[in-house]
């Protein structure tokens, strides 16, 4: 729906500022709504004058007709009586009515489901996409621990990774390392430099930062491994290397790297030297093969996955009526 252009006074300074301000959030004819409204983008105001930013108060409807979810949403600081309210929001709503054909107007577009707060709407937005409360919950705390990580002085921060060690998992490590890739690009140095203090002594001293040390020491060892593999390969070779593993880590990293040769005859070829040996050797060559099994298993799954996302993206995008909305939207999936 188009956005209305009016002039609103700035909040701070009070000067009179041109404003886009949009009320009808329909991801069906625009999915770069949807997109914006996550993003803090929608209604979005910045005064050139004393540069004051911020969202503008306004009534909104949401629609997702895919979703079959019709929310509305009215700024409390507004002050408008349920009369006024239920004005606007009608009106609002019979633009999306109007906006289909008359097959695709279905029962829920009566009842439309009204959110109190700003962020109980982006809520209901995400819940609809399977992103429950108790998941942004916990997103939040991940957050609210990677922020004190990265306050706290160094002997604080050290005894912080000990008390939450069991909270700092691979999303802890992933958020630390992507602030730290952001903070090497700005010009505040300083600032750059306490995240990545923060982010070596999370990975030094926590035991999920040890872990993928590890995993990332067993990776490079594996390449090289493959690397001179390589130069004279053979699947007698292959079986070798990998049965001469000397933790199952490495033999995860050897399946990620070498998936698509382990197939059928591979381990058909292992089985043939895991059946020659007994004892703890035995024991030791099944619990590799099981390793390498469930990490082929993983990689194909995945492999899978972002084919059929790949798929759905280029399916939803062609069938959108705003092209340039439609990847402007899915363009984050396709990275």
């Amino acid at each position: 729906m188009p956005a209305i252009q009016t002039t609103i006074k700035c909040p701070t300074c009070g000067t009179p500022q041109p404003a886009l301000i949009e009320q009808v959030i329909d991801v069906g004819r625009d999915p770069g709504s949807k997109t914006r409204l996550l993003q803090g983008r929608l209604n979005f105001f910045q005064c050139p004058g004393c540069g004051f930013q911020g969202m503008l108060a306004s009534p909104l409807v949401y629609h997702d007709p895919l979703k079959e979810l019709l929310l509305t949403f009215v700024p409390p600081e507004l002050r408008l009586s349920p009369i006024e309210q239920e004005k606007i929001l009608g009106g609002l709503t019979q633009q999306v009515v109007n906006a289909l054909p008359p097959e695709q107007r279905k029962g829920y577009l009566l009842r439309p489901q009204a959110v109190l707060t700003a962020q109980g709407l982006m809520e209901r937005v995400l819940e609809a996409d399977g992103i429950t409360k108790q998941m942004l919950e916990e997103q939040r705390a991940k957050s609210k621990l990677v922020r004190d990580l990265v306050d706290a002085e160094e002997d604080a921060r050290r005894a912080l990774i000990k008390e939450q060690d069991a909270r700092i998992d691979s999303d802890v490590l992933a958020l630390l390392g992507a602030i730290a890739r952001s903070a090497a690009g700005k010009e505040d140095k300083a600032f750059a430099e306490k995240i990545l203090k923060a982010r070596d002594d999370v990975f030094q001293h926590s035991t999920a930062g040890k872990r993928m040390q590890t995993q990332r020491e067993e990776m490079e060892t594996a390449a090289r491994d493959l690397e001179v593999l390589g130069k004279e390969f053979s699947l007698e070779a292959l079986v070798k290397l990998v049965a001469a593993a000397p933790s199952l880590d490495r033999v995860t990293a050897l399946a990620a790297l070498a998936w698509q040769v382990m197939d059928y005859a591979f381990f058909q070829r292992f089985t043939e030297t895991l059946e020659k040996t007994a004892g703890g050797e035995r024991e030791r060559l099944t619990a590799i093969r099981d390793r390498a099994v469930e990490e082929v298993q993983r990689v194909q799954q995945a492999m899978q996955s972002e084919m059929n996302l790949t798929a759905g993206v280029l399916q939803s995008i062609l069938q959108a009526p705003d092209l340039d909305a439609a990847i402007e939207e899915h363009l984050p999936e396709c990275n």
